[in-house]
């Protein structure tokens, strides 16, 4: 059983601070939370924040998981570049 706090800032307001038990953490379910709360609050249209603590973790460099485009509101934020990647051309596996 893990327990995680889940929060969520959008346009600097707290929105959501709520704590689940979880017999196994999944990305679907995470998934579906950050939907759930930019559709309910146009999340898509303001910075936003969202963070997942694991309450049962001791290390606090393990214990928060945070990602968004509100950068002020995080510790050590990371710009992340996306870029397109080309097809690989494909090739017969060598035997």
């Amino acid at each position: 059983m893990t327990r995680i706090r889940r929060r969520a800032w959008i346009g600097g307001v707290k929105v959501c601070d709520e704590e689940t038990d979880e017999t196994s953490v999944r990305r679907a379910d995470a998934e579906a939370w950050v939907r759930d709360m930019l559709r309910r609050f146009d999340g898509d249209k303001y910075p936003h924040l969202f963070e997942l603590e694991f309450l049962d973790e001791p290390d606090p460099e393990q214990r928060f998981f945070r990602f968004g485009t509100d950068a002020a509101r995080m510790v050590a934020p990371l710009a992340i570049e996306f870029v397109e990647i080309p097809p690989v051309p494909f090739k017969e596996p060598i035997q």
